[in-house]
């Protein structure tokens, strides 16, 4: 019997959490560094910044196709695809920014993550 899928919200925490681990590190993963994931990262997060809840964050999540259910309890699968994805890392980010403590994410000054393209 397959184990029930987290619902949206449920796997942007989880999402969220991976990102602040990589964070954390000394250095980004590399390709967080490159021109084409910085852009990408930074258009992503343009149309992401309207969405002022939780909630409908999840559920555009969901719609995008970004939440695959069948994995979505795989920390394994979410942290590659965490290296590799500027839409989940987006999605992620926006996260953090509207939880209880409201952090906004300028995140271009810890790593240059959110730089945008010049």
């Amino acid at each position: 019997m397959d184990a029930e899928p987290l619902p949206a919200g449920q796997h942007l925490a989880l999402h969220a959490d991976a990102v602040l681990s990589l964070l954390a590190r000394p250095e980004p993963p590399r390709r967080w560094r490159a021109p084409a994931f910085t852009r990408e990262l930074a258009l992503v997060r343009a149309h992401l910044s309207p969405i002022h809840d939780r909630a409908l964050l999840a559920s555009s999540f969901g719609r995008e196709g970004a939440h695959d259910e069948s994995d979505c309890v795989s920390m394994d699968r979410i942290n590659r695809r965490l290296r590799v994805s500027p839409v989940h890392v987006a999605y992620a980010l926006r996260w953090l920014e509207l939880g209880e403590e409201a952090v906004p994410f300028d995140v271009a000054g810890r790593s240059s993550l959110t730089a945008s393209a010049r």
